[in-house]
């Protein structure tokens, strides 16, 4: 059985947008009613799995119809045999019972074929359930016009009960949500209380309250039926509902933990992130051991002997901290560093951290590149005319004072309750002087550097008294130079608006995310449904001939867990907590129950 296959969620297919968001919360059914799930199932689009998972229980129930009628017909044949004496009333009973389990299977066989076999699916089944529940009762009820009065004992066998619970619970018809099972209940009651109400005016033994009695309790079955029937489908809505809502917060949460790791991977090496993934899993295993299990872990620190190191710094910030309102500088800032940021991922530079008006960077560290000082270079450059831009535009006094060096660093992640990211070593130093002996809207960079930039800028020598005088550079021989704007090279400068993420383009990636996450949901929920078991019986496993059940039918997956006839937990405690559960119907059974005791009172008092 191919199940919904020509019909299997794409996705094209509509559902409410507003899907996701409307999750299944018991708190939120009113009394949990089956109504209320059944408007759920239509908001989230999950109809079509309703109907699959009612395909498929409506094979395993029809084995099952068959199953208990061929027993019952063959327990009554031997039943005949050994107590009739009658060679005549026995002939007759036996070939009519015999007949009957012949005809049946050829009745509902129709039942077990799939719907891309059948066009009108519904009416078949529907019309199968009938003439199977019908051929039941005319076999039932036509004797009593051939047979005599006196025999009118030995040939009934109360089929009217079985033919009412088929109806509701082991035929298709009672699952397809068509009023057409209470037309058809109707004609099974007035066909059994015909012939009753003949076999009692046809004998003394009986008196007219027996027919009374009899559309008691007749009644009082299919009530109980009906009821049943709503239970049934208040627990599959429910169970449809919740591993709905468990599919979507898994696909969320997938979602979220890409994100996650994709925002890892930007601003960490790969080597740290990966360390800094476990090193979050150990702390969550911390922390469900307690307090008294902390573990000191390791310190994350990696080599990187052929990197590039970018320190800037934005000049008159101290003027502007002391003329602008702190809203608007934050905002200055803000977008300075919105936009260092985008060209520092254009040009493959990792920010490091930025403190204050400075702004740290290294290239070689993440993904690795033998360009890292031209990296860094065009970074500068670009932070340059983004500050001039800004200069124009807001018409402030500002400008950016930028060294590179290149070297060695040691980078790697440093505390236990706060993480930060950071790089050391001589050569971060060097970058720093060469920083604040820099010129502002120039590039000050070292002999290292430019020899890694093949002179394809054009640069001059810095003469600055404090280099000559500073210890560390002197020590490590720098000479530094000075790389201004390139007359050849293509500005491409982020401004302002460019740089702030438009409100509309975040509902657009809001959007998006959700129709992904729709749509996993949506193709996910047809291998649960195909997945799910089917009855409490082993008939779902000889039965159910979807391609999915046959070798990941959860069944088998909870079969080290759950016994296969009982459907208990092999873990005591585990039944125990389960029985402990609160039971929502309770209200209703024990409404049942009174209704079912009042009726049994009054049948009593009828007889009586």
């Amino acid at each position: 059985m191919d199940g919904i296959d020509e019909n299997r969620p794409s996705e094209a297919t509509n559902t409410p947008q507003d899907a996701p968001d409307a999750e299944y919360r018991g708190s939120d059914a009113k009394g949990w009613e089956w109504k209320y799930l059944r408007a759920k199932c239509k908001l989230l689009g999950l109809e079509q799995y309703y109907q699959r998972y009612l395909e498929r229980f409506s094979v395993v129930i029809v084995a099952l119809f068959l199953f208990v009628m061929e027993l019952l017909l063959l327990t009554h044949i031997v039943v005949l045999l050994v107590l009739i004496d009658s060679k005549t009333n026995f002939i007759s009973d036996t070939l009519r019972y015999i007949a009957l389990m012949l005809m049946l299977p050829f009745v509902v066989y129709i039942c077990f074929l799939d719907r891309s076999v059948l066009k009108r699916y519904m009416l078949w089944n529907m019309l199968a359930s009938a003439a199977a529940i019908l051929l039941i009762c005319l076999m039932d009820t036509l004797i009593v016009f051939f047979a005599s009065p006196t025999d009118y004992f030995n040939i009934s066998c109360a089929h009217d009960h079985i033919c009412i619970i088929a109806l509701y619970l082991l035929l298709p018809i009672g699952n397809l949500r068509s009023n057409f099972v209470y037309v058809l209940a109707v004609v099974v009651y007035v066909i059994y209380l015909v012939y009753i109400t003949l076999i009692v005016y046809r004998t003394k033994h009986f008196t007219p309250t027996y027919i009374f009695a009899y559309g008691i309790y007749t009644f009082t079955l299919h009530t109980l039926m009906v009821v049943r029937l709503k239970i049934m489908e208040y627990r599959l809505r429910k169970k449809l509902l919740s591993r709905h809502q468990l599919l979507l917060q898994h696909h969320v949460l997938q979602m979220v933990m890409g994100q996650e790791k994709d925002m890892i991977q930007t601003v960490l090496p790969q080597q740290i992130a990966h360390s800094l993934q476990e090193e979050i899993r150990n702390r969550i295993e911390d922390q469900r051991l307690g307090p008294r299990h902390l573990i000191p872990r390791s310190l994350f620190l990696e080599l990187h002997p052929d990197v590039s190191i970018l320190m800037g710094d934005m000049v008159n910030y101290t003027q502007l901290t002391t003329t602008l309102d702190v809203k608007d500088l934050v905002q200055i800032l803000h977008e300075l560093f919105v936009s260092f940021d985008l060209a520092a991922e254009r040009n493959n530079v990792l920010r490091v951290k930025f403190l204050g008006d400075a702004y740290e960077c290294v290239s070689g560290t993440y993904n690795y590149s033998p360009r890292h000082a031209k990296n860094c270079v065009e970074l500068a450059l670009d932070m340059i005319n983004t500050i001039a831009a800004m200069r124009e535009n807001r018409k402030l006094n500002i400008d950016m004072r930028i060294g590179v060096h290149s070297g060695e660093v040691f980078a790697g992640i440093i505390g236990r309750t706060k993480w930060q990211y950071d790089i050391w070593s001589i050569d971060v130093d060097i970058a720093q002087r060469l920083e604040q002996y820099g010129k502002p809207g120039y590039v000050h960079v070292s002999n290292k550097t430019l020899v890694l930039l093949n002179r394809k800028y054009v640069y001059e020598l810095h003469e600055n008294p404090k280099i000559k005088m500073d210890v560390i550079l002197e020590k490590a021989h720098i000479t530094t130079y000075l790389i201004g704007p390139q007359q050849t090279r293509t500005i491409n400068v982020q401004t302002t608006r460019g740089a702030r993420m438009s409100k509309e383009s975040l509902d657009s990636r809001r959007f998006s995310m959700k129709h992904e996450i729709r749509s996993k949901t949506r193709r996910g929920m047809y291998d649960e449904v195909e997945q799910m078991p089917v009855g409490r019986s082993q008939f779902a496993c000889i039965f159910d001939l979807s391609r999915q059940s046959q070798t990941r039918n959860e069944d088998q997956l909870f079969k080290a867990y759950i016994t296969s006839f009982w459907r208990l937990f092999r873990n005591s405690e585990h039944e125990w907590s389960f029985l402990k559960m609160p039971d929502i119907f309770i209200k209703y059974s024990l409404l049942m129950a009174s209704f079912t005791g009042f009726m049994i009172y009054i049948n009593i008092v009828i007889i009586r």
